[in-house]
């Protein structure tokens, strides 16, 4: 009896793992059921339970709990299968997320013009670990009425698209004297990079020669080193972000040209001004603008040049009361081009002697005062610098070398366009982003 049970059991199992075969390899209409994908409700690799049928209710221990509101799917219903593990096309995400890039890290050492750059250990150390790196721009002034507020707007949003492209964690500073002053400027970056606080910098230089020393020593502790807005051609930094003044001032005389001619109005007599005469993209600004309008008004008088202007200061009453006296000196002048913040107190001083229609500025400024004048017809045309643009790429440059291996060099240049009373209302030309 004992042999009979025995083989009376094998008969049945072989019986049972027949008919299982039969439906394994067949869907009930003669074709191959597909194997239902894994989704998030399917754990892989969980063990099924080979005697768990269709009657029995109670879940398996490695099963994952069955999803609430969701029909639990029947063995022999292929349907059912595949509604659980085929959910209902939903409408496309209206903006997939931006792609983070797998940092690729800096070359230890990398070759530049000048010679041979080497990383800092400490801020390869830092990249290695993952660890929040920081970027810093150095300015040439951060007080009241000072680009300071353009400059940042780009620099954090430059740091913030690095991090967000690279994954990374990253932290952008402003740093720089209240007032302008190059000595204090260069012992702020001096003592940011014997504290290892910089692992990126960019600087805005008022000459070109004022901060060679400091850039070349940040260079040689192992810091990348940047320039935006003044430019430090003889210093080790790896590129520039900025315009290209004689092409900037050539435009804009070009143009500033080109609407006299239009307009009808007489152009006999012209003069250029500026904040520093020393300053090499000033005299470019000068050189350029006195060049591209002249080719339009050949015979305009200009009672003096780039070679012999005089500096006025950035100290706003400074520069109020020495434009004023300059103005009164020369109220014959149809056409005066100024470089820099001076712009502003020029077209005051043009407002106080009521000289509207009689004198025009045009510059290189522009902030809520300027715009003003653009309406009053004081002012034919402002230009901002793009300063918040050139710290923006400057940031990027930062991010691109650091984290992904890639080198800027040369002058990145920056095309500006001039504000006009055609395009005053374009936009707000005041606020950083716009500077």
């Amino acid at each position: 009896m004992r042999i009979i049970n025995i083989r009376l059991v094998r008969a049945l199992a072989g019986a049972v793992v027949a008919v299982l075969l039969a439906a394994a390899c067949s869907d009930g209409d003669g074709g191959e059921v597909a194997e239902p994908a894994v989704t998030a409700d399917i754990q892989p690799g969980a063990v099924q339970d080979p005697e768990a049928g269709a009657d029995d209710p109670e879940p398996v221990a490695d099963d994952p709990e069955p999803v609430a509101g969701e029909p639990e799917p029947v063995a022999d219903d292929p349907e059912s299968v595949a509604a659980v593990t085929e959910p209902e096309a939903g409408p496309p995400p209206e903006e997939a997320p931006p792609e983070v890039l797998e940092p690729a890290g800096p070359p230890h050492v990398a070759e530049l013009a000048w010679g041979n750059f080497e990383l800092a250990e400490r801020i390869a150390a830092k990249l290695e670990a993952g660890e929040r790196l920081n970027f810093v721009v150095s300015l040439v002034e951060t007080g009241e009425n000072s680009a300071a507020e353009a400059f940042g707007h780009g620099w954090s949003q430059g740091a913030g698209e690095a991090a967000e492209v690279y994954g990374a964690d990253v932290n952008a500073r402003v740093v720089g004297p209240n007032s302008a002053d190059a000595e204090a400027q260069a012992g702020i970056i001096e003592s940011l990079v014997a504290s290892g606080d910089i692992d990126c910098l960019a600087v805005q230089t008022a000459g070109p020669g004022l901060l060679t020393g400091a850039i070349d020593a940040a260079i040689e502790a192992g810091v990348p080193v940047f320039a935006v807005g003044g430019d430090s051609p003889d210093s080790k930094r790896f590129a520039f972000f900025g315009i290209d003044a004689y092409e900037a001032g050539y435009a804009l005389g070009q143009e500033t040209g080109g609407w006299a001619a239009d307009g009808g109005l007489l152009m006999r007599r012209g003069g250029v001004l500026t904040g520093d005469a020393g300053d090499q993209q000033s005299f470019d600004l000068m050189r350029g603008f006195v060049a591209g309008f002249g080719e339009i008004h050949s015979g305009l008088e200009w009672v003096n040049t780039p070679t012999d202007v005089e500096s006025l200061g950035f100290e706003p009453f400074a520069v109020h009361d020495a434009t004023e006296a300059w103005v009164l000196d020369n109220l014959d002048v149809d056409i005066v081009f100024h470089t820099d913040a001076g712009l502003e107190q020029l077209a005051a001083v043009m407002a106080d002697q009521l000289l509207y229609g009689d004198m025009y500025a045009v510059g290189f400024h522009i902030n809520e005062a300027v715009t003003d004048y653009i309406r009053e017809r004081l002012v034919a045309a402002a230009v901002p610098e793009g300063l918040s643009e050139q710290a923006r790429l400057a940031a990027r440059a930062c991010g691109d070398f650091l984290l992904g291996g890639a080198l800027e060099t040369g002058h990145v240049v920056i095309t500006p366009a001039a504000v006009t009373l055609d395009t005053i209302d374009d936009t707000d030309w005041t606020l950083p982003q716009n500077q």
